[in-house]
């Protein structure tokens, strides 16, 4: 009868030294992942907020240039007729709010 070494014991198993390699190297890749990732969120987070202050842009502009629309067809008006438009209280309001330049 022999004995059997440690060697043919430890067949088939992993020692705890290759596996706290394999749970390093595994922690590693995930760090490297996760950081990537947030580096993505944070590009992706910043295009939009800047999209979205684009647009708030441009559509304050594009109000502006219809209040400027406005007041001068309310020019053109009164050099039609002699005077301006009549325009109801709430109307008037919010002329006045919108432009810069209100028609009266």
């Amino acid at each position: 009868m022999t004995v059997p070494s440690h060697r043919a014991e430890m067949r088939g198993r992993f020692t705890l030294m290759e596996m706290l390699v394999v749970v390093a190297i595994i922690g590693l890749l995930a760090t490297i992942a996760a950081a990537i990732v947030m580096g993505r969120l944070d590009d992706a987070k910043k295009a939009h907020d800047s999209k979205t202050l684009a647009d708030d842009v441009a559509k304050k502009d594009k109000a502006h240039v219809e209040c400027k629309v406005l007041a001068e067809q309310a020019k053109m008006y009164r050099l039609k007729y002699g005077d301006y438009p009549a325009l109801g209280g709430a109307q008037q309001s919010v002329v006045a709010q919108l432009c810069v330049d209100p028609v009266r």
